[in-house]
C-alpha cells in the first residue's frame, strides 16, 4: 500500500486478511483523521464492507490484538463516529427483515456497535481527539466547526439514542437481550464526565462540551462525578466561557446536589448539617461565584425567590448561600431589601403556601443578625418604615394562624434587635414559647462564615458506578451485571465429605423400662427444598431474618443472593416498626433507609414485593414522622423517580398519615396486589383500581355521599320526624362504637406532610408547568388523593386547617380548566373527592363562607359546568357527574345560610 488510492481499491475487491493487515499498517502513518473526500471513502468502505467481514476473527484472537489497536486508532475520529452512526440507522430503517437476512443485520449491528464502544472506550479520549484536531492545517474557525460538530455527535444524546434503538433490533431479530453501556444515559454521562475532567486544562473544548451535555438529561450524576475530579479554578475558568443561561443551569444544578448533601431529609427547624459542612459549602459556592456577576446575583435569586426556586430552601442551604455573599455588602443589602419587600407583600401574604413564607421569614432574620452585627443603623432604618410596620400588621390580622404567628415572631425578634429593653415588643402567646419559636430566634444569632479550607473531592460523591470494563472479543454485546437468579435453578456446591478422625465402636445400652418414656420428636414440616431428588442440591444455610438495622440494609442491597434479599424486604416493614421504639438505631440510618426503599427495584420478581417495599415506607413515616414526611415529599415531587416509585412514596404519606391520626385501615392488608403484571408502562395506568391509595379513598368518598343520597331519599319518602331510632337500639349502637384513638397527626399535618407537598408543587409548577411528571395525568390523581386524605386524617382538629384549605383550594382551582378541556375522567373524579373532602373537614362552615368566599363560589360554578358538560351514558362520567352533584349541593348549603356574610350586610334584603 503506497497510496489511498491503493487502499480504496483494496477495500474495494473484498481483500483477504493479509491484505487488510497491510492497508492497516499504512493507514496508521496516514492522516485519516483529517477531513477530506479521501479520508470519508476509506472509512465507510472499512466500516460497511471491510471491518465487518473480520471483526469476529480479529476480536476473537488474542494474537490479533495489534490489529485491534490500529482499528481503534483509526475509529477515533470525528468522520469514522459519525460513519458508524450513520450505519446503524441505516441497519435500523431496513424495516422487517426475510429470514435469511436476519442473521445478517444481527451480525452487522452487533459489530456496529462494537466499533462505536471500541472507538470511544477510556477516560481520554474526547482529549485525544481534541489534540489531534489542533494539528490540522485549518483555518481556527474551521476547526471551531469541527469541534462543533464532534460535540453535536458525542453530547446530544444521538449516540445513545442510536445504540439503545439498535439493542432493541437486536432483541427483535432474536440476538443477545445484553445492553452496551453506550446505551445507558446515565453510564454515557458519566463517560462524558471523566473525559471532561481530563479537558478542563483546555477550557476552549470543554466549555461547549459540558454546556451540551446538559442535553442529555442526567445533570446532577454528570456534575457529580465531574466535580469530584477537578478543582474549583478549573470549573470557574471554563465557566467564563459559558453563556449565561448555561452558567445558571450549572448552578442551579450545583445547589440541588448541595442542598441534598447539606441536609438531606430534615425539616427546616431542625437541619441535620454540622457547622463544618455549612461552612465548606459556603466556601465552595463563594470560590465558585468570585469575579461573576451573573453567578452572584443568580445565588441571590434563588435565596430571594422561593417560589421560582427549585431547591428545597432548607436553612442550612439559606445560611451557607448567604456566608458565600456575605463579604459582598451590597448584594447582603439587596437582599434585606428584597426579604422586607416580600414579607411585605400583601398578596405574597394571602396566597403564598406556608412553606415559601416561612423560607423568607428564616432569610430575613439570618440576613437581619448579619446586618445587626455589622451595619445596625441600616437595620433600625427598615424597622421604622411604614412598610415594616404595615407588613406586621397584616401578618397579624391573618385568618391564617402559622400566617399570624409568623408575624408576630418577626416582629418580636427585629424589635429585640432595634429598640431599647422597655420598648421591646412582646406578644403574650404561648405559641412563641415553644421549641419551634425559639430556634426562630436563634437564626438572629448565627454567624455566617466560610470555611477557609476545604476539598472538592470530599463534598462531592463520586458515582458507585463502575467504569466501563474493556471490549469484550466476542461477537455478542457485553452485557451487564445481572442479579437475578431463580432459587430453584441454583446450585450450591457440594460439600465435601470430612472422614471421621477415627474409627469407634460404640456400644447403646437400652433400658426398656424407659423407653415406654420417650416422646417421639413431632414430624417437620414439609420442606420445598426436600423435593429435590439430588440431595446434593438441598440447600440448609438459609439466612435468618436481620435483628439489626445494618443487616437489613446489606439484604436490601443484595443483588446476587436470592434468599438474602427475600428475608430482607419480607422482613423489613417488622424490623423497623421493632426498632422504631428501641434506641436510636432506625433514627441514626433512616435516610439511607428511606433511599434504598424508594429506588428498589424487583430484581427477583418476588410475589409480594410491591407490598413489602409498601409496608416498608410506611413503618418509616411511623418510625420519625416529620423527617421522614418532608423528605417524601420532596422526592415525590421534585426528586427523579419513576411514575411506580412516585406513587408508591405518595401512598406511603397518605397511609401513614391515617395510620397517624389512629385510621390504621385493617383492610389494607388485604387489599391484593397483582401477581402477574403487565409490562411496566402499562402497569401504572390500568392497576390504579387495585392500589391501597384508590380503595380507601374510594370508602371516604362513599362515607361523604352516601348520607346526603339518603338524606334526599328521606326527603322524597315522608318526614324524618316518622324515622327515630328506639332508645334501645341507640345504646346498642353505641355499644359497638369504638372510642376514637388520639389523632397525633393533627399537630404536625401541616409542617410534616400538608406544606412540604403543596409548596414543593408550586415550586415544580413554576419551573417545568405542565411537563412536570407530577402534573401529568397518572400521577396528578395520586397527588391531590394524597393531599385529600391527609387533610380527611387530619380532621377538623387540625391546627393549620385553615392555611392547609387555603393552599390546597389553590391547587385544586388552578387545574380545574385543564382537567375538564380534556376531559381527564381521573383528575376530575379526584379534584372533587378533594372538594368534598375540604367541606367534610371543615366544620365551621362560618369561618369558611368568610375566609374562601371566593373560591367557593368558583367552585359551585365549576361543578354546575362538569356536571352540564361531561356525558351520559358513559360509567365513569356518571361518577364524576356525581360527584360534582355533591359539591354542589354542599357548597349550595354554605351560601344560602352564609350569604348575608360572604356578600356583605349593605345590601337590603
Amino acid at each position: 500500500m503506497n497510496s489511498p488510492e491503493d487502499v480504496i481499491q483494496a477495500f474495494k475487491n473484498e481483500p483477504d486478511l493479509k491484505t487488510l493487515k497491510s492497508a492497516l499498517r499504512y493507514l496508521r502513518t496516514w492522516k485519516l483523521s483529517f477531513p477530506s473526500p479521501l479520508s470519508t471513502q476509506i472509512l465507510v468502505l472499512f466500516i460497511n464492507d471491510v471491518l465487518p467481514n473480520y471483526w469476529a476473527q480479529l476480536s476473537n484472537d488474542s494474537s490479533e490484538q495489534e490489529s485491534i489497536d490500529s482499528i481503534q486508532q483509526l475509529l477515533r475520529n470525528v468522520p469514522a463516529i459519525g460513519a458508524i452512526i450513520t450505519r446503524l440507522k441505516a441497519l435500523g430503517s431496513t424495516g422487517q427483515p426475510t429470514a435469511g437476512k436476519q442473521s445478517f443485520l444481527q451480525t452487522r449491528t452487533t459489530c456496529a456497535v462494537q466499533m462505536l464502544e471500541l472507538a470511544l472506550d477510556g477516560d481520554h479520549v474526547i482529549a485525544t481527539i481534541w489534540e489531534d484536531m489542533q494539528t490540522f492545517d485549518l483555518k481556527a474557525l474551521q476547526k471551531d466547526m469541527l469541534w462543533s460538530q464532534f460535540i453535536s455527535i458525542v453530547a446530544s444524546g444521538k449516540i445513545v439514542s442510536t445504540v439503545s434503538e439498535a439493542e432493541v433490533n437486536l432483541n427483535q431479530l432474536g440476538g443477545s437481550k445484553s445492553q452496551s453501556w453506550l446505551g445507558s444515559g446515565r453510564d454515557y454521562s458519566l463517560w462524558i464526565a471523566r473525559n471532561i475532567s481530563n479537558l478542563v486544562s483546555s477550557p476552549k473544548a470543554a466549555a461547549p462540551l459540558l454546556s451540551k451535555s446538559f442535553s442529555l438529561g442526567y445533570t446532577e450524576p454528570l456534575l457529580n462525578q465531574l466535580m469530584s475530579t477537578i478543582s474549583v479554578p478549573a470549573l470557574r475558568e471554563n465557566l467564563h466561557l459559558m453563556r449565561s443561561f448555561e452558567q445558571r443551569t450549572l448552578f442551579t444544578n450545583l445547589t440541588r446536589i448541595i442542598s441534598a448533601e447539606i441536609s438531606p431529609m430534615t425539616n427546616s427547624n431542625a437541619d441535620g448539617a454540622s457547622e463544618k459542612q455549612i461552612a465548606e459549602w459556603a466556601a465552595f459556592m463563594r470560590d465558585l461565584i468570585a469575579e461573576n456577576e451573573v453567578l452572584s446575583d443568580h445565588l441571590m435569586d434563588l435565596l430571594t425567590k422561593p417560589e421560582t426556586s427549585t431547591l428545597s430552601s432548607t436553612t442550612a442551604f439559606l445560611r451557607a448561600g448567604l456566608a458565600a455573599l456575605s463579604s459582598d455588602r451590597i448584594r447582603v443589602d439587596m437582599m434585606l431589601e428584597r426579604s422586607f419587600d416580600k414579607f411585605s407583600d400583601n398578596i405574597f401574604t394571602k396566597h403564598a403556601p406556608i412553606l415559601h413564607q416561612e423560607s423568607i421569614v428564616q432569610l430575613l432574620l439570618l440576613i437581619s443578625g448579619h446586618v445587626h452585627r455589622n451595619q445596625p443603623a441600616k437595620l433600625s432604618t427598615f424597622a421604622r418604615s411604614g412598610k415594616y410596620m404595615n407588613a406586621v400588621s397584616n401578618h397579624i390580622a391573618s385568618t391564617s394562624a402559622r400566617v399570624k404567628w409568623l408575624g408576630m415572631l418577626v416582629a418580636m425578634a427585629i424589635s429585640g434587635l432595634t429598640d431599647k429593653e422597655d420598648l421591646k415588643m412582646k406578644f403574650s402567646d404561648d405559641l412563641l414559647d415553644t421549641k419551634e419559636a425559639k430556634w426562630y430566634f436563634s437564626l438572629l444569632k448565627l454567624e455566617l462564615v466560610p470555611s477557609a479550607k476545604f476539598k472538592t473531592q470530599t463534598l462531592f460523591k463520586s458515582t458507585s458506578q463502575p467504569q466501563p470494563e474493556k471490549l469484550t472479543t466476542t461477537l455478542t454485546l457485553r452485557p451487564k451485571p445481572t442479579a437475578k437468579q431463580s432459587p430453584s435453578k441454583a446450585k450450591p456446591k457440594r460439600p465435601k465429605a470430612v472422614p471421621p478422625s477415627s474409627a469407634r465402636i460404640i456400644e447403646i445400652l437400652s433400658d426398656e423400662e424407659d423407653e415406654d418414656d420417650l416422646v417421639p420428636y413431632a414430624k417437620p414440616d414439609s420442606d420445598p427444598e426436600d423435593e429435590e431428588e439430588d440431595p446434593t442440591l438441598v440447600d440448609r444455610n438459609k439466612p435468618k431474618p436481620p435483628v439489626y438495622i445494618r443487616d437489613l440494609l446489606v439484604g436490601l442491597r443484595e443483588t446476587e443472593n436470592y434468599n438474602k434479599h427475600y428475608v430482607a424486604i419480607s422482613s423489613a416493614p417488622s424490623l423497623i416498626r421493632q426498632k422504631a421504639t428501641f434506641g436510636k438505631e432506625v433514627k441514626d440510618h433512616i435516610q439511607e433507609l428511606a433511599s434504598i426503599l424508594m429506588n428498589l427495584n424487583d430484581t427477583f420478581e418476588l410475589e409480594k414485593f410491591l407490598e413489602w417495599r409498601q409496608e416498608a415506607l410506611i413503618a418509616l413515616i411511623i418510625a420519625d414522622p416529620t423527617a421522614v414526611a418532608q423528605y417524601y415529599a420532596q422526592c415525590a415531587v421534585l426528586g427523579d423517580f419513576s411514575v411506580q416509585q412516585r406513587t408508591a412514596i405518595l401512598a406511603a404519606m397518605g397511609l401513614g398519615a391515617r395510620e397517624l391520626a389512629g385510621m390504621k385501615d385493617q383492610e389494607r392488608s388485604e387489599i391484593s396486589f397483582p401477581s402477574k403484571k403487565l409490562p411496566a408502562h402499562l402497569h401504572q395506568i390500568y392497576s390504579d383500581e387495585n392500589t391501597p391509595l384508590k380503595s380507601i379513598s374510594s370508602r371516604v368518598q362513599q362515607s361523604i355521599v352516601e348520607p346526603m343520597a339518603l338524606n334526599a331519599a328521606d326527603q322524597l319518602s315522608g318526614p324524618n320526624v316518622l324515622k327515630v331510632r328506639t332508645f334501645s337500639s341507640r345504646m346498642e349502637k353505641e355499644k359497638t362504637r369504638k372510642r376514637p384513638a388520639a389523632n397525633e397527626l393533627a399537630k404536625i399535618v401541616g409542617e410534616a406532610f400538608f406544606f412540604p407537598l403543596t409548596g414543593r408543587w408550586w415550586i415544580q409548577m413554576q419551573s417545568s408547568g405542565q411537563q412536570s411528571a407530577i402534573a401529568s395525568s397518572h400521577l396528578l390523581p395520586v397527588y391531590l388523593r394524597t393531599l385529600a386524605l391527609i387533610m380527611h386524617a387530619a380532621g377538623p382538629w387540625a391546627l393549620a386547617l385553615p392555611q392547609m384549605t387555603s393552599e390546597f383550594w389553590a391547587i385544586l382551582l388552578s387545574l380545574r380548566s385543564i382537567a375538564l378541556a380534556e376531559k381527564q375522567y381521573a383528575v376530575l373524579e379526584a379534584l372533587l373527592f378533594s372538594l368534598l373532602i375540604i367541606f367534610e373537614v371543615n366544620e365551621n362552615k362560618e369561618q369558611l363562607a368568610r375566609d374562601q368566599s371566593n373560591a367557593l363560589l368558583e367552585s359551585q360554578e365549576w361543578a354546575r359546568q362538569v356536571l352540564n358538560e361531561v356525558g351520559h351514558g358513559d360509567e365513569e362520567g356518571e361518577k364524576v357527574r356525581g360527584l360534582a352533584a355533591s359539591v354542589i349541593m354542599h357548597s349550595q348549603e354554605v351560601v344560602e345560610k352564609w350569604q348575608r356574610l360572604m356578600v356583605g350586610d349593605l345590601i337590603n334584603y
